[in-house]
């Protein structure tokens, strides 16, 4: 909507960010949505998106996000990880569905570069999703964003660093700090 988020969770409008909610809550009624914030185990998750997807094929199922989904076997973090992974895996395989994971990466730091003169935080890698291998393994496409907030808060970057069926590069962004939201940069 381009709506403030500190004055959206305020809710206090002006009559032309009414309007611009108003269009964008418009917009949204035309798509299917099923939001489902009380399934925490993979058993639960599964159910549903199967369930959901069958009614709906043209449908998609948005995690967020894998690391805390309960349930999965495995004795340890990787393993309990990698089992979650492969099982949202399978739901793409069963109903021809796109299911898109978010997953949390280990944090970079920020280095000071000598030749540049100036700190900078280094772009995040695939091999940096947290807690398991099998997340890049499954993964059919694994986007990355990355954003420099020590020099250049705003510019942003999406990163696409495995795509089974396409090329791999990246792709320059904005980052509009009031609204989260990223737009593409030509």
């Amino acid at each position: 909507s381009g709506v403030s988020l500190t004055t959206y969770r305020n809710t206090t409008f002006t009559s032309e960010e009414i309007l611009k909610l108003t269009k964008a809550k418009q917009q949204m009624r035309r798509w299917r949505w099923f939001i489902d914030d009380s399934s925490r185990t993979i058993e639960q998750i599964e159910a549903i998106a199967l369930s959901w997807l069958l009614e709906y094929p043209d449908g998609h199922v948005f995690i967020d996000y894998i690391q805390l989904i309960e349930g999965g076997k495995g004795g340890n973090t990787n393993e309990r990880i990698g089992n979650i992974s492969g099982r949202l895996k399978a739901i793409t395989q069963i109903r021809k569905a796109a299911v898109y994971a978010l997953a949390q990466l280990r944090r970079s730091e920020a280095i000071f570069d000598k030749d540049l003169k100036r700190t900078v935080v280094k772009e995040p890698r695939i091999d940096e999703l947290r807690d398991s291998g099998s997340l890049e393994q499954d993964a059919d496409c694994a986007m990355l964003i990355h954003r420099d907030i020590v020099e250049t808060p705003e510019d942003a970057k999406l990163i696409i660093a495995k795509q089974r069926s396409g090329p791999t590069g990246s792709i320059p962004m904005k980052f509009v700090p009031h609204t989260t939201t990223f737009y593409h940069r030509p």
